[in-house]
């Protein structure tokens, strides 16, 4: 996959130099017309008119909302009562004023030709200013478009067909700019970032997802504000989930299902929710993520789980049960968002590897990062534990996209990037230099006690 910046469609570079250099725009005509003295003495007084107008600005064309190919003619006119003090001309944000006189007239026409084939089919940005030399100033501006080119859009699934609870990746090749893309599965919603000559995004298919056949619906704004909507299909295959009862004996634990902690246990996960919807535009993580610990897998992930205490749920994670104090290992580069002691989840720490993928570590005995902290695949994030909900020592690790739950173990064994090949290797070297660093490294004395913010603090800002 190719990785380009984000476009902004308001700062197209347009090179230039001043003093009759050549513009991507040619300059056809720049005629100054001096409209001649308006001025006329009062009668019987001798006094001069007071001008109390700012200038006149009209732009001929582009037409507003018209849309262009090849060469055309910008044409407008600028008047006033006064002598003018300054003009300026504007396209997508960057200034292309061209040369004009030292002493501008009280109003002048311009005329320059543009080659739309040197801007990027869409919208683009006329702007104007002036002001005259009693300090009256005036602006205007004229959206238009700009299609050199027919639109081509392709959607494509990788894989056509997915398990529940695994990642899904979704592809958009297009040849023009498009915006606010957000795409849709069953109930749930994906936001697309940039990639190469088009879009991505990784779609974590809830573990909830009755397995069938899905449409993928995908909206947007073309280059010229115009509604995208393209579609597609899917199959959601059975993800095989076992079923397990949990035995929920020690008093401590049971306090936990005491309907007195819901309205707290409500807060905590309003606030892990608000964490994990953050988007951030880069991709920390690269190449395969690390178990981050060692130890024997009690409970897989997607497990329907049957509690003694009364009730259901499907377990979301993996279980690695371990000695108590056994260190965990940040599965992959990332940036701490929270490191604090929860109800359920005991002492936990939340990973957030950008582009909607966090990693979720619980039940530790102590934490060794703080929020906001970066840290490196293979890093010393905590110690493992059984705090919080949990029968006995052990790590339960989680993996989210987009806030949705997915098996980590894929994770460990697929390359999931929104970079292209070659930032992709060079990265994964990195990444992977870090991590031996890492695993020679001193493990860290456990902080003295979990980090505690107030519930609806969303943790450290992304750098």
């Amino acid at each position: 996959m190719n990785q380009t910046p984000s476009y902004d469609r308001h700062h197209i570079d347009i090179p230039r130099r001043r003093g009759g250099a050549h513009l991507v725009w040619k300059i056809g005509i720049v005629a100054a017309v001096v409209a001649g003295a308006a001025v006329a003495a009062a009668a019987g007084a001798g006094l001069f008119r007071k001008d109390d107008k700012p200038p006149v600005l009209t732009v001929v064309t582009p037409a507003e909302g018209a849309k262009y190919a090849g060469v055309i003619r910008l044409e407008g006119s600028v008047k006033d009562d006064s002598p003018l003090a300054s003009f300026a001309l504007g396209l997508d944000g960057r200034d292309v004023t061209p040369a004009l006189p030292k002493k501008l007239a009280k109003s002048f026409a311009f005329r320059f030709q543009l080659d739309t084939a040197r801007l990027e089919d869409g919208r683009h940005t006329l702007t104007l200013a002036a002001a005259d030399e009693r300090g009256h100033r005036a602006g205007a501006k004229v959206v238009f478009y700009v299609e050199n080119h027919a639109t081509v859009m392709a959607l494509t699934f990788e894989p056509p067909r997915v398990d529940q609870g695994r990642v899904l990746q979704v592809r958009l090749a297009a040849n023009k700019r498009l915006y606010d893309l957000r795409g849709e599965l069953w109930d749930q919603k994906f936001p697309f970032f940039p990639v190469g000559d088009g879009y991505a995004s990784l779609v974590g298919v809830r573990a909830s997802c009755p397995p069938g056949d899905y449409d993928i619906a995908l909206t947007g704004t073309d280059a010229y504000d115009k509604p995208v909507r393209l579609a597609g299909k899917v199959t959601v295959a059975d993800g095989g989930y076992i079923k397990e009862e949990i035995e929920i004996a020690a008093a401590e634990k049971k306090a936990l299902f005491d309907p007195a902690l819901e309205e707290k246990k409500r807060l905590e996960y309003a606030k892990e929710e608000k964490l994990l919807t953050r988007n951030r535009d880069d991709q920390l993580w690269a190449g395969t993520f690390v178990v981050p610990t060692t130890g024997k897998v009690t409970s897989p992930f997607g497990t329907y789980r049957k509690f003694s205490t009364g009730g259901t749920e499907r377990h979301l994670g993996m279980d690695i049960a371990t000695r108590e104090g056994t260190p965990v290992r940040a599965a992959n580069r990332g940036v701490v968002m929270l490191a604090e002691a929860l109800i359920v989840r005991g002492n936990a720490v939340i990973i957030d590897h950008g582009r909607g993928v966090f990693s979720i570590y619980n039940h530790m005995s102590a934490l060794a990062v703080k929020p906001g902290d970066k840290v490196e695949k293979g890093q010393v994030v905590g110690f493992v534990g059984s705090t919080g909900l949990s029968t006995g020592p052990h790590l339960h690790w989680e993996m989210r996209v987009f806030k949705w739950v997915v098996d980590p173990v894929q994770w460990t064994t697929t390359t999931f990037t929104y970079r292209d090949a070659e930032a992709e290797a060079a990265a994964e070297e990195d990444v992977a230099r870090a991590y031996g660093e890492m695993l020679a490294a001193a493990v860290p004395e456990p902080l003295p006690e979990a980090i505690e913010t107030k519930t609806g603090d969303v943790g450290a800002p992304a750098p």
